[in-house]
């Protein structure tokens, strides 16, 4: 059995998933913290209130003091939100970056000609240099192709 000494190739699908895993486990938490801020500091300031007391009621039509009032749940569902709202930009973000340099279907139908001709190596090459960052997601599966 014949062993080599070659350099391991990293996957990069696996660092790009502990890179969103890491995303996530800060951006949750840093949401809640500015939930409670916004929530003791600006929901719960005591000019929302009558007599400028928090344990009072709101003042009328005051719906920052209002919505003080619905208690410990508010800055969970603030955190809820903005966590809603960050993921949906981070995803858009993601795919934005991820799209091609040019019409799929073309892509597509260039590969399936070189593949008919018998071009492999012709077909490889396309489809590495085929998005913007071919090097991070290639790497991981390049003696797959």
């Amino acid at each position: 059995m014949k062993t080599t000494n070659a350099p391991q190739k990293k996957d990069t699908r696996a660092s790009s998933h502990k890179a969103s895993t890491i995303f996530a486990m800060v951006a949750i938490p840093v949401e809640f913290v500015i939930a409670l801020i916004i929530f003791f500091q600006v929901m719960g300031a005591p000019s929302n209130f009558i007599d400028s007391n928090p344990a009072n009621q709101p003042i009328t039509g005051n719906y920052l003091g209002t919505v003080y009032k619905g208690g410990f749940i508010v800055p969970i569902l603030m955190t809820l939100f903005m966590v809603v709202i960050t993921f949906t930009l981070e995803r858009l973000w993601t795919l934005h970056k991820a799209r091609g340099k040019q019409n799929p279907f073309r892509f597509v139908k260039t590969i399936k000609e070189q593949i008919t001709n018998l071009n492999i190596e012709g077909a490889k090459k396309t489809m590495r240099y085929a998005t913007r960052f071919n090097r991070q997601c290639n790497q991981g599966r390049s003696g797959q192709i």
